[in-house]
């Protein structure tokens, strides 16, 4: 019992929770050595330049995709939100913490098709709409404040949710994205869905 048991945490951790605990200690060090401007400007391009990279050569078509969105997120998040006013700063976020959780819920359950395939190319396409009708929401106004409202209207009333910032649909999606790919890694435990659940 006690080894079936390290094995599953040993699935569950390697290679994804190594990679965030050596991430956190790079970043202590950085800091504590008063590197943390250098070195996280150019920390997330090596990153997600190597892991697209890796798993183009393997032919990892999930994980390509999944890279791609969570980078495309998190510049969305550094370039434009200076750029932006504050309504526009709360739509980009609401928009990347609903919107990730379910593309990487959706990528955990697809199969590995190609990154230059038929299937690739509608995978980019869903992956440009998505941006595009963001930008819509952004720059036109009325459809802006109709997006704040829907985002920000109680789900689950009481206020149990009052500790967090994240918009209710958007937490929602976090906690149903990690159930139930945690659940899928659980009975299944492959290296793919690992990487994709700590992602």
């Amino acid at each position: 019992m006690g080894a079936k048991l390290l094995r599953v945490v040993y699935r569950l951790v390697v290679p994804g929770g190594l990679i965030l605990l050596i991430s956190a200690l790079a970043m202590e060090s950085a800091r504590s050595q008063g590197m943390v401007a250098s070195f996280w400007h150019y920390y997330p391009y090596v990153i997600f330049g190597i892991g697209l990279l890796l798993s183009a050569v393997f032919n990892c078509s999930r994980l390509f995709f999944a890279l791609l969105i969570v980078a495309a997120s998190d510049r969305a998040l550094v370039w434009l939100v200076p750029r932006l006013s504050s309504a526009g700063v709360r739509t980009i976020f609401d928009a990347v913490a609903l919107l990730l959780p379910l593309n990487l819920l959706a990528l955990y359950f697809m199969r590995d098709r190609g990154i230059v395939s038929s299937r690739g190319r509608r995978r980019v396409a869903f992956i440009l709409a998505q941006i595009g009708i963001i930008g819509i929401i952004v720059l036109v106004h009325p459809i802006q404040v109709r997006a704040a409202n829907l985002m920000h209207g109680e789900i689950i009333p009481g206020g149990y949710f009052e500790w967090n910032h994240m918009a209710q649909p958007a937490l929602l999606a976090f906690l149903l994205a990690g159930v139930v790919m945690l659940i899928y890694l659980l009975n299944r435990r492959r290296p793919v869905e690992s990487s994709l659940f700590w992602l």
